[in-house]
């Protein structure tokens, strides 16, 4: 096990046995998954066989979702990348409440083919979420209030524009 997000226990090993499973459900071979995500072969191994010492970036998740059949929200959620309550889809936050069995749920059934469009974590929504922490410490009224007036000021000069 390599850490705790979400409420939910991480354990790298069984992260890269569900990651293998998807691939041989898709009668792919490591070479083969390899070719069509852009993610190398040596790499996708060490995924499978829990060689690595953290689970893979978000972006190397993306890419093999695609070619998986699932959406990778679900390969991100497994990976403790994002926890109920983060999801957004078309602006709708999905998951606002319940457990990881029912975040896992509403994203298994998002369309997979449907990985690329519409799928972003919202700053202003997760803000206005009951409980949100950074680094194990919890976000207080007063932290988020100074974190809306530092993204108004990174985001000052495209605000004006909208």
């Amino acid at each position: 096990m390599i850490g705790r997000k979400g409420g939910r226990v991480l354990d790298i090993n069984d992260f890269g046995s569900y990651i293998k499973k998807l691939r041989k459900d898709k009668g792919l071979t490591l070479a083969k998954l390899a070719e069509l995500s852009g993610v190398s072969h040596p790499y996708i191994s060490q995924i499978e066989n829990g060689k690595l010492k953290s689970f893979p970036s978000s972006e190397v998740l993306i890419k093999l979702a695609k070619h998986l059949g699932v959406h990778y929200a679900l390969l991100l959620l497994e990976a403790g990348y994002i926890a109920k309550g983060t999801i957004m889809t078309d602006g709708q936050l999905l998951v606002t409440e319940g457990s990881y069995i029912e975040a896992r749920k509403e994203i298994e059934s998002m369309d997979p083919d449907d990985n690329e469009e519409h799928f972003y974590l919202d700053l202003a929504n997760i803000l206005n979420l009951p409980e949100i922490s950074y680094k194990d410490r919890e976000v207080t009224t007063q932290d988020r209030e100074l974190i809306k007036v530092y993204l108004d000021t990174l985001f000052a000069s495209r605000l004006k524009e909208d």
